[in-house]
């Protein structure tokens, strides 16, 4: 680069490097707006289901536990979909009740 008073002159290294900064800048922009979009769609969605407390650290869900969350929450809807009828809900059972709108808050 050569300077003239407040005038920059690029030479042709000078100009492809320029070029490179900006494409580089670019792309990271460009996977920085998909990322945060992302994280916002995953925050906005697990924000919007309630959250059901594990009591007693067991790693299942009593009914007592779901009800503390989900009140209107039957024995038979919790029988319903308790599918492998261990008498508690795993997670993922939770998880399926929740996402088919058979336990509402």
């Amino acid at each position: 680069m050569r300077v003239e008073g407040r005038i920059a002159f690029l030479r042709g290294g000078d100009i492809r490097a320029a070029a490179n900064w900006r494409k580089t800048i670019t792309k990271f922009a460009f996977v920085l707006a998909a990322t945060a979009l992302t994280a916002t769609a995953v925050f906005a969605e697990d924000a919007a289901a309630p959250v059901v407390a594990d009591a007693d650290g067991n790693g299942t869900f009593s009914l007592a536990e779901v009800q503390a969350t989900y009140a209107s929450v039957t024995e038979e809807a919790f029988k319903a979909a308790d599918t492998d009828a261990s008498g508690e809900l795993s997670p993922e059972e939770l998880k399926a009740a929740v996402d088919s709108g058979a336990f509402k808050a």
